[in-house]
């Protein structure tokens, strides 16, 4: 969405609750494929967990940086981990 500056449509909205004042918020709830309006980009990310936790984030678009060519000496070692619930899930995972 940032990226491409393209806000996506919640394909899960019906209806509004009434009990929301959307006008009066100036709140909009998108339903279809937009483009971002001119200016700042933000986007608020939401995160709940299964024993309770939750996480808020707002990020902003990143200004743009200059791409590097690829080669051999660019590339670095990478942490890539795994997680499943037993060793058999894991090798699953490495098999991928």
């Amino acid at each position: 969405m940032l990226q491409k500056g393209f806000i996506l449509p919640n394909v899960n909205y019906r209806q509004a609750n009434e009990s929301i004042p959307f006008a009066e918020w100036n709140m909009k709830v998108p339903v279809s494929l937009r483009p971002w309006p001119k200016g700042k980009r933000f986007v608020s990310v939401n995160n709940f967990g299964f024993g309770g936790s939750n996480a808020h984030c707002v990020l902003e678009k990143a200004p743009p940086t200059l791409a590097r060519g690829y080669n051999e000496s660019n590339i670095g070692p990478r942490l890539v981990v795994l997680s499943g619930n037993d060793k058999d899930a894991v090798g699953r995972l490495k098999a991928i």
